[in-house]
């Protein structure tokens, strides 16, 4: 049965119940319910005291029918639930929720939450929406996800002081006031908009850390104190463009914990405090057919606070295919597992303190200098003292204790970075951050579309100085994808960030080839590249990497920021192939085809 037929028989079955409490006529006008279903139940989230129209708080009686449900579908291994929202909108308010969640699905099994033309409205900026934790085979689809407030702040500059590093912004009306310390504590960042589109300011810096936040003396009018590091750029900033600034807690629209096979599919996400998907050591996530976008008819300049999709940690990596991401205020998709760092090393065991990373036996696992970000060696885990699971610190026997391993190293668990996510068919449109960022091996990135990014569009990278990895992955295939305008801000140009519309590089400047070369095997092929920035496709500290049947385009009036710069560049990198590469220049001086930068080997042009 197909998703809309098998989502419209559901729905529709809820309407055969209820219809059929009221009294059904069946064969001579007899009037019987029918059988029930030892298999299947439905239940309808109005028939517990939701109210649709908004008029009151339906949270506790939505919890209510999901409890119903869950305790239906967990007292027999054959059986499912689902529960069915009204084509209404429905208030929901945090009030009563073990976590900062307004509604949670904990350690529940088989259950469906469908909806049809139907809007969850949180009350609360500082909540994030729906929580799925320690649960299996659950989907949520259907619903529109909005918030009565929303957890961000948008106004014009009407002051730059550049010699006190301040600028005032008068917010407009409607959004939550930068006094509000929940939402505000007071740093941050915030985005240079076009006031009257809300669109992205092209041509400068776009991204501003600021450090205060002081009343001034109009009432809706706040003074921010740009970071000493951003001060340098302030003339970048301008009376009349706009300002957005947004709350960024670790709570999201739909967070998925340490769950297996949940899917999220046709839902829409107006706003989100912080990311809109965020599924957590979790394996077999499916996120399809949805959308993130500021909210038709709105004057909203952003949707979600930080990415798209932040999948953090597990063993199976997510599928998310079919979705549409416009107006994120960070990054699109972003895979990575974080580390633990090592606090003593004794023959082949390695004692490590807390954090989120799983380990168990048979795991892949890699230890890095901290200081250097350089791969000291892979190995496997032997056996595992201690619980992973709850956090605390660990201690791993590993087959070999690569050299050099002291204590302060970090460990990364590659079995635990979500290998073998499948990025297909997505769409990213005026994203702060980037398109999508890969710290895993074995992914497939197919068939994207990017416009008008902040940012570069693909990145294969490592950022061991944030604790987020493993330190380069392996065996990735890009192919088929379109990469657009991609870093507006020209401030992301300087070398050696290497900014490109495709990258395989690292954050650390130094890497050369061997052991601590991160990247290994991966293939962009047959890519769409258009009004690259610095170079189109850039492979840096890396290896056994092919680069085939790519497109770039680029038109005179794409600047050019320093040098190198080149359609396709290299450096530190071992066993590069790249052929089949169609160039169409347009500018009366057009840059190189080709740059190789230090440290290139085994270099194949075709």
């Amino acid at each position: 049965m197909s998703e809309i037929n098998r989502r419209a028989f559901l729905v529709g079955t809820a309407g055969v119940l209820a219809g059929a409490a009221a009294g059904g006529l069946a064969d001579g006008g007899e009037r019987r319910r029918p059988p029930p279903s030892t298999t299947h139940h439905i239940f309808a989230v109005d028939d517990y005291g939701a109210a649709p129209g908004g008029a009151a708080d339906s949270a506790p009686a939505i919890r209510l029918a999901i409890a119903a449900a869950a305790a239906w579908s967990a007292s027999a291994s054959t059986r499912t639930a689902s529960v069915v929202f009204s084509s209404a909108t429905y208030r929901i308010d945090r009030a009563s929720t073990a976590s900062w969640y307004a509604l949670e699905l904990d350690g529940i099994v088989r259950v469906a939450l469908y909806g049809a033309s139907t809007t969850l409205l949180v009350t609360t900026p500082y909540a994030g929406a729906l929580s799925i934790s320690r649960s299996s085979a659950v989907r949520v689809d259907g619903l529109t996800i909005d918030y009565a407030t929303v957890p961000f702040a948008q106004g014009t500059i009407t002051a730059v002081n550049s010699t006190a590093g301040t600028i005032d912004v008068q917010l407009l009306g409607g959004y939550p006031s930068l006094g509000d310390t929940a939402l505000f504590p007071g740093s941050g960042y915030g985005t240079i908009r076009n006031a009257t589109t809300g669109l992205m300011k092209r041509g400068g810096q776009i991204t501003f850390l600021f450090t205060g936040i002081a009343a001034t003396a109009g009432a809706s009018t706040w003074r921010l104190a740009i970071a000493a590091e951003h001060r340098g750029r302030m003339g970048d900033l301008a009376i009349g463009d706009g300002f957005v600034t947004g709350f960024r807690g670790n709570w999201h629209g739909v967070a998925i914990y340490r769950c297996t096979d949940v899917t999220l599919a046709s839902l829409t996400l107006y706003a989100s405090p912080g990311a809109a998907f965020i599924p957590s050591d979790s394996d077999g996530t499916v996120i399809r057919d949805c959308v993130v976008t500021r909210k038709p008819g709105s004057n909203r300049w952003i949707s979600a606070n930080a990415d798209g999709v932040h999948n953090h940690g597990g063993r199976v990596g997510p599928r998310i295919f079919g979705n549409v991401f416009e107006a994120l205020h960070d990054d699109g998709i972003n895979i990575y597992s974080s580390s633990r760092t090592a606090t003593a090393v004794s023959a082949a065991t390695v004692a490590l303190g807390g954090g989120a990373m799983q380990l168990a036996p048979g795991d892949v696992v890699q230890l890095v200098d901290t200081a250097t970000g350089t791969v000291r060696g892979e190995t496997t885990v032997a056996s595992v003292s201690g619980d992973s699971l709850s956090g605390a610190p660990v201690s791993a026997t590993l087959v070999a204790l690569p050299a050099g391993t002291v204590a302060g190293d970090q460990m990364f668990n590659r079995s635990f970075s979500a290998p073998g996510a499948d990025v297909q068919y997505n769409t990213f449109r005026e994203l702060r951050g980037l398109g999508v960022r890969l710290r895993t091996s074995g992914a497939y990135v197919h068939a994207n579309e990017m416009f008008d990014l902040a940012n570069w569009g693909i990145w294969v990278g490592n950022d061991p100085g944030y604790h987020e990895g493993p330190v380069g992955s392996v065996g990735s295939t890009i192919e088929r994808n379109s990469v657009v305008r991609p870093c507006l801000d020209r401030t992301l140009l300087g070398w050696p960030s290497a900014a490109a519309g495709i990258m395989i590089e690292n954050l650390r400047d130094d890497y050369e080839g061997g052991a601590s070369k991160p990247h290994n095997g991966h293939v962009v092929k047959d890519n769409y590249i258009e009004e690259p920035p610095r170079f189109g496709v850039f492979v840096g500290g890396a290896q056994n990497i092919t680069v085939s049947g790519n497109i770039i385009a680029s038109t005179a009036t794409n600047p050019r920021t320093g040098a190198p710069t080149a359609m396709f560049g290299t450096r530190n990198s071992q066993s590069v192939t790249l052929s089949a590469l169609t160039v169409h220049e347009y500018s009366a001086t057009p840059r190189d085809i080709v740059w190789t930068g230090p440290g290139v080997t085994g270099f194949v042009h075709t």
